[in-house]
């Protein structure tokens, strides 16, 4: 996967305007709004140390500046990434973060949830498609940080330990069974291919982006049928400030320890 950071042209300068609004915030963010009415102001034309400048949203499209009551307001996230400043949303709390350094904020972490396992240490398919999803999702954000930790490193032994101590190794009863070592392998040669694609700089960067990833952050790409076969699961991390190449897919798959088999054992942990 090669690391392609998409932010607009940074400007050093200040924040001319009034006041901020966010671009797009959560539905969370609902409770309090009073209604008003004001306009969009297309004549209000801007400079950023002596350089045009027009505010736009994430798909390119002009957004007019809002004036209200003798104030001028423009979308908070255009000014900060315009001026090299980072702009996120906590929609827990509904707040707008903007930091003037352009560092992401430090993410606490997250209580871990408890891995399905056996008394081998084997992670199993138990429960619920539902429970699982949601177990699996936690695993998915210590592999995109296991991951940013091998980055940075260029150390793979995180996840050879991760892949040792809960997937199966190669059965030879099984000819879909690939083994841990082939896991391992593939994650390293990713991992090499990323490192080579990208400036240190921008690997590092992307690295500690990923280091902050929630629980929250990360979407369920796809969950296959469960079949007599097995049954796989797929997570995605979409970076902010980056663009959709560098999003994170982490892949579980689970195959039935013998056909037909009440019994499913992780086979596979990869990402790409």
């Amino acid at each position: 996967m090669k690391v392609i950071k998409m932010r607009k042209s940074v400007f050093i300068g200040t924040i001319v305007s009034a006041c901020l609004i966010f671009g797009a915030v959560g539905a969370g963010a609902a409770t309090g709004l009073q209604k008003i009415t004001a306009n969009l102001n297309h004549n209000i034309k801007f400079k950023i140390d002596g350089d045009s400048w027009t505010p736009k949203n994430d798909k390119g499209q002009k957004m007019p500046p809002i004036t209200y009551q003798g104030s001028t307001y423009l979308p908070a996230r255009a000014v900060a990434e315009a001026t090299g400043m980072y702009v996120g949303w906590d929609d827990a709390t509904d707040t707008v973060i903007i930091n003037t350094d352009g560092s992401a904020p430090v993410q606490e972490e997250e209580e871990e949830t408890e891995a399905p396992v056996s008394s081998a240490g084997i992670m199993k398919l138990t429960g619920t498609e539902a429970q699982m999803e949601d177990k699996l999702r936690a695993e998915a954000q210590k592999i995109i940080k296991i991951y940013a930790d091998a980055l940075l490193t260029e150390d793979t032994s995180k996840f050879d330990a991760y892949i040792d101590s809960y997937t199966a190794e190669k059965r030879d009863n099984s000819p879909i069974s690939l083994g841990r070592q082939y896991y391992k392998d593939d994650f390293s040669e990713m991992l090499a291919g990323t490192i080579e694609a990208n400036t240190a700089a921008d690997t590092k960067e992307y690295a500690n982006t990923l280091k902050g990833v929630t629980l929250s952050e990360i979407e369920t790409s796809y969950i296959s049928d469960k079949s007599e076969f097995g049954q796989y699961f797929e997570f995605v991390y979409y970076p902010e400030g980056w663009d959709a190449f560098s999003s994170v897919y982490v892949k579980f798959e689970f195959s039935a320890e013998y056909y037909d088999s009440s019994t499913y054992l992780l086979e596979e942990v990869s990402v790409n």
